[in-house]
């Protein structure tokens, strides 16, 4: 009955709001209450619930701002104008310079990067699925359609159709399936600009050459691949992102 089938969900569920949820529901249908206000209460105790949990998630990423702008933005800039002066009027703060610009600063910011990531989540959707035991079905044609003399070139120019139209708009594919196939062309490509640079002597390729032209080698061998790796991932990934906000907004809001 309902009452049994409430208790073996709330037995089994993971969730304490959950279980708390089902422990109040029985209780309201066991005495009687009206229903209806009974979830309408329950509502607005889970959004007030969930406005405090975000209120309180916007407070630890304002501190953690704060703590980006001092310990990424500030102090490297008073260090790196230091080491400079330093290396202007005579000593030798060049190389720890560089270390700070090209090693301290970046493996910081993943470092920053993967604390937000943690504390955030909490409140990414869930991608996990429930995994259902049942019989796999597969559709064929009987063996009197299998036996007719055209059903294998019906075949064959249906996975030729098929094939064509991926080829025809790979861009689609892509943003239909996964953003993150467009790195299986960026990744060489940038590959591919970065040697082109190197070998046609725009870029330095010596240890001497990076030091004495260190702008002209960052750029080539790190920010340009980098932005075209990422630049179309990104393309791709807020397409996908607005497609998919556009098919919800076609919802009424539950």
């Amino acid at each position: 009955d309902l009452f049994s089938a409430l208790r073996d969900a709330r037995s089994i569920t993971p969730s304490e709001n959950l279980e708390q949820f089902i422990d109040d529901m029985i209780s309201v249908l066991d005495s009687g209450s009206d229903f209806s206000t009974f979830l309408e209460d329950e509502a607005g105790t889970y959004m007030d619930q969930a406005r405090d949990e975000q209120e309180s998630f916007l407070g630890t990423l304002a501190i953690l701002s704060e703590i980006f702008i001092v310990a990424f933005v500030a102090a490297p800039l008073l260090l790196i104008v230091t080491l400079l002066v330093i290396s202007i009027v005579g000593g030798d703060a060049l190389l720890q310079a560089l270390f700070l610009v090209y090693l301290g600063l970046p493996l910081g910011m993943l470092g920053f990067l993967a604390a937000v990531d943690i504390l955030t989540k909490p409140y990414v959707e869930s991608t996990e699925t429930l995994e259902i035991d049942r019989e796999e079905v597969r559709k064929e044609w009987s063996n009197q359609v299998q036996a007719d003399p055209d059903y294998e070139a019906y075949e064959n120019k249906k996975q030729r159709d098929e094939r064509r139209g991926k080829l025809r708009n790979p861009i689609e594919q892509i943003r239909d399936r996964s953003p993150l196939l467009s790195l299986l062309f960026s990744v060489p490509l940038a590959l591919v600009v970065a040697g082109g640079l190197a070998l046609s002597g725009v870029l330095p390729t010596t240890l001497d050459g990076l030091f004495e032209a260190p702008v002209v080698g960052t750029g080539g061998y790190f920010a340009v691949p980098f932005l075209i790796a990422t630049v179309p991932l990104t393309m791709f990934y807020e397409s996908q992102r607005r497609r998919k906000r556009s098919i919800a907004k076609r919802f009424p809001d539950t």
